[in-house]
């Protein structure tokens, strides 16, 4: 059985230093788990629940204070996770996952390799919190609607529109298929 996992890419990441992600290429990225309870602004379509089993990471320089390091093997895919707590073997996990470009992840961690076969750019609802102090924060719940694409862009035009709350396009959500 194939596994398909949604992937939320960063218009930073991409456009810092990736290849702007594309249906039909061949990928291998570091990618990264986050449970549903630390996203406070996913939204529904973003999220997904895997079969996993998980097995105990050594601790590393980059490790976010009071977590467990940990490896989600699901199909063909490991993926990093920090966990609140030392789960038990295998479980449903729902959540999000990102890619792991810039550090969020030991070096040493397996990549996912993988082919593109969708890729949407999220339009992500904000609002700025609080008034007129150029800050902005997703609304809860999340609210995103999806743009269909071939390719994403080289750059995400992310800019302060003036109004709150206003829509900023600033990331993609990738469908990877992995053998």
């Amino acid at each position: 059985m194939t596994l398909v996992l949604k992937v939320g890419v960063d218009g930073w990441v991409v456009e810092c230093c990736l290849a702007p992600p594309a249906v039909g290429h061949d990928v291998e990225w570091l990618l990264q788990f986050h449970e549903q309870a630390t996203m406070p602004f996913a939204d529904n379509e973003s999220l997904q629940s895997l079969e996993a089993t998980a097995s105990r990471r050594a601790e590393w320089d980059g490790l976010t204070l009071h977590r467990v390091p940990m490896m989600l093997r699901c199909g063909g895919a490991d993926l990093y996770w920090e966990s609140a707590r030392p789960p038990s073997d295998a479980q449903l996990l729902t959540g999000t996952i990102t890619l792991a470009q810039h550090g969020e992840a030991p070096q040493d961690f397996p990549t996912v390799q993988g082919r593109i076969r969708r890729v949407r750019m999220a339009h992500t609802l904000y609002e700025e919190q609080p008034p007129d102090s150029r800050s902005w924060t997703p609304v809860r719940p999340a609210d995103v609607r999806y743009e269909e694409l071939d390719a994403a862009p080289k750059s995400f035009l992310d800019h302060n529109p003036g109004t709150s709350p206003a829509r900023f396009s600033n990331s993609v959500l990738v469908e990877l298929q992995v053998p």
